[in-house]
């Protein structure tokens, strides 16, 4: 035969033979475009993922940013805090010793 696998000059077993062949081939190729379709998916489940960890990564380093800056606002205003007391401390200190010299 020439397209067939059989050796006999039967026709129809030929054509029998091809019509297998084809719908082999068929089942493998539509099983084949079932597979990309799946690895599509998958791959653009995995970009979401990616896309989510991302958006939450940023989320943590912007939060990590506030708390850094409230932070460092936090030490400002006990430094100026500081200050304050320690002016009223030595203006009290400086009173306490004219009243002790005016005694």
């Amino acid at each position: 035969g020439k397209l067939g696998l059989s050796s006999s000059n039967d026709p129809e077993r030929e054509d029998a033979m091809n019509r297998v062949l084809v719908d082999e081939l068929k089942r493998k190729l539509e099983e084949s475009n079932a597979n990309m379709k799946q690895l599509e998916l998958e791959k653009e489940e995995s970009l979401k993922e990616a896309q989510l960890s991302k958006a939450k990564t940023d989320k943590m380093e912007q939060i990590a940013k506030d708390t850094e800056a409230k932070y460092f606002k936090t030490i400002d205003k006990c430094r100026k805090e500081i200050e304050s007391l320690k002016t009223k401390v030595s203006e009290t200190t400086l009173q306490n010793s004219v009243l002790k010299n005016q005694l």
